[in-house]
């Protein structure tokens, strides 16, 4: 998950409350809040038992066999993994359109082999604690506690766990769901659990591209070949002059980052190779399309600028920039039907929305029309995406009871009979 940006307060409407105080006193959804209650130690105790398992890939195998696992135990049917390593499970409804509910399995860290994590009461600590081992813990429990209390469903709920969120991951997971699983009209709704803030919800995307540049040069000795074209310095000139001349965004905010840079191979000798990676992020897709192509004229006048002080050949130095991310821009009107329903029923736990744009996967199916929210999955997040995170689950309850209404609200038609 991405750091949102502003957020806008959310008020629920009279039907909307009026409709999730009707479903939340049914006799069957009454049952299944209760067992949310009654688990919430063993919530807990799954949250660090995905917090605890590696992600060294984008398509976290060792979570994925978890989930699938615990979905089959918890009486989920059609439990299966697709293609691109997303684990999907089906609770059934009267009708085969669907509402999906989901987490991702990866986490921002594929270079750990271990991972421990430490717990103190009701904080945990550790790297991916919360981000997203807090919402695949929630996923598993909201359709378990569905499924036991026999909560009727006019709906089908879809449990997906995906893969590929984080970082170079590029959404693949949610990507190829889309894809090649469902179809935009069998769709209700699309709900991740991947916001640490209690009142925080995502309705629209935030777009990025993420490119990696690569320059290649003939290399040589710093002393006896000086004056040969230099990757690393061509990259420098180029990056330089992005940042003096990157495009004031006019339609919100954007930003930039230049998260890597590499190349060479001692301090006596000029690099064959050079490469950086660059993260370019926008609430608007124009203000994206002009960072990127400032960008590109940038890295070109850098290249040049490196060829006409070694008065190098134009073949020299051979640019590439290809694109490692692609994340969408979308919105989820905040006056649609699964913002309305997913407002009420935090309001109706004294928790009142905010509304914000971040990356999540949500962003694909915002982008495809699809009314989507980026949800709290419970655990109260700070420093995500470091190695000192933590959370606390003391107040988890009414954001699971939360997100059980909200479920409940786009699943059932005219309310559980």
């Amino acid at each position: 998950m991405a750091s949102k940006s502003r957020s806008i307060p959310a008020t629920p409407d009279a039907h909307s409350r009026k409709r999730v105080h009707e479903l939340e006193s049914h006799p069957r959804v009454v049952a299944a809040l209760e067992l949310l209650r009654q688990r919430a130690d063993e919530i807990t105790d799954l949250q660090e038992e995905f917090a605890r398992l590696p992600s060294p890939d984008h398509r976290a195998a060792q979570r994925a066999r978890l989930l699938e696992r615990l979905l089959q135990e918890a009486g989920l049917s059609r439990v299966r993994g697709d293609a691109a390593g997303n684990v999907i499970a089906t609770l059934p409804g009267a009708d085969r359109r669907s509402v999906l509910l989901s987490a991702h399995l990866d986490t921002v860290f594929p270079d750990l082999e271990k991972i421990e994590i430490e717990r103190e009461g009701t904080v945990l600590r550790g790297p991916g604690v919360a981000d997203d081992a807090a919402g695949l813990a929630a996923i598993v429990h909201v359709a378990r506690a569905l499924r036991e209390a026999e909560v009727p469903l006019h709906h089908d709920l879809v449990v997906v766990g995906t893969v590929g969120e984080e970082g170079e991951g590029d959404l693949r997971g949610v990507k190829h769901l889309f894809e090649a699983e469902y179809a935009r009209e069998q769709v209700v709704a699309f709900l991740t659990l991947d916001v640490g803030a209690h009142r925080s919800f995502v309705h629209a995307g935030l777009g990025s591209r993420r490119l990696r540049v690569t320059l290649a040069g003939p290399g040589g000795h710093s002393w006896s070949d000086f004056g040969r074209p230099n990757p690393i310095h061509a990259l420098s000139r180029g990056v330089a002059r992005f940042l003096d001349a990157v495009p004031h965004p006019r339609n919100g905010r954007s930003s930039y980052n230049v998260g890597t840079i590499e190349g060479g191979r001692g301090v006596n000798v000029i690099p064959e190779h050079a490469s950086v990676r660059v993260d370019l992020r926008s609430e608007s897709i124009q203000d994206l399309t002009a960072l990127e192509l400032a960008l590109h004229e940038a890295l070109k006048a850098g290249v040049e600028s490196e060829r006409d002080w070694s008065r190098a050949e134009s073949e020299a130095l051979k640019l590439r920039v290809e694109v490692i991310g692609d994340r969408p821009v979308g919105v989820t009107d905040p006056d649609s039907p699964v913002v309305r329903a997913a407002v009420a029923a935090f309001a109706a736990r004294d928790l009142h929305a905010r509304l914000a744009r971040s990356s999540t996967d949500a962003n694909v199916p915002m982008s495809l029309g699809i009314p989507a929210l980026g949800l709290p999955h419970g655990a109260r997040t700070r420093n995500a995406h470091s190695m000192q995170e933590w959370c606390d689950v003391r107040e988890r309850q009414p954001v699971l009871d939360a997100v059980l209404l909200t479920v409940v609200a786009l699943s059932a038609a005219g309310g559980p009979g």
